[in-house]
């Protein structure tokens, strides 16, 4: 008994599929060809693609170089996927066309989820607290006042600074940023409720 095996092959520099039946016998017969809509191409690339880019880069500070590397990367393959399209667009509108997110807004969004997890677990606030009220090396503590100094870890700015952002589209928690700093954000509603 012959086993019918279908493949489907993608054709590089063109929009279409091709569908191919593969027998037992070494010939093989295109079934149809199947224009994929950019959409399905996008979901594809975010599925396969984007996600294992970004995966465990919200745990590092990236430099501005090592991010304007990895977002022209990026780019690249969206105007790939856009099949000619993409010609005498900006990188922006290159992304909003797909609808899928710059590197760096998906680690940002990434980092505060983290946060978010973080503060609604009452068992994790001691070691947050610890974290940012540690002292560095020679005495220094990581805080000055309410906010991260300039001497505090690059990680714990970084935080800091993606919370700054995120408080620029919700006034809630740009109160609780402005009034408590960091020693609130355990305890922050507008930080836990925050999307």
């Amino acid at each position: 008994r012959s086993m019918t095996v279908y493949c489907i092959l993608l054709n590089q520099g063109s929009d279409k599929v091709t569908l191919v039946q593969h027998n037992s016998s070494p010939s093989r017969s295109i079934l149809q060809f199947v224009l994929v809509p950019l959409y399905i191409r996008t979901r594809v690339y975010c599925a396969l693609v984007f996600s294992k880019l970004t995966t465990g880069l919200a745990t590092l500070v990236l430099s501005k170089c090592q991010e304007q590397r990895l977002e022209s990367w990026h780019v690249n393959k969206l105007r790939a996927l856009m099949l000619g399209q993409a010609q005498g667009i900006s990188n922006r509108q290159v992304r909003i066309h797909c609808k899928v997110p710059s590197i760096h807004c998906s680690l940002l969004r990434a980092r505060v989820k983290f946060l978010q997890r973080m503060t609604k677990h009452p068992d994790r606030h001691t070691a947050f607290s610890a974290a940012v009220a540690g002292i560095l090396a020679g005495g220094r503590p990581q805080l000055d006042g309410l906010f991260p100094g300039p001497q505090a870890n690059p990680w714990l700015r970084q935080f800091w600074d993606d919370l700054q952002i995120a408080a620029q589209y919700d006034s809630s928690l740009a109160d609780d940023l402005l009034r408590f700093g960091w020693r609130n954000l355990p305890h922050s509603n507008s930080l836990q409720h925050f999307d």
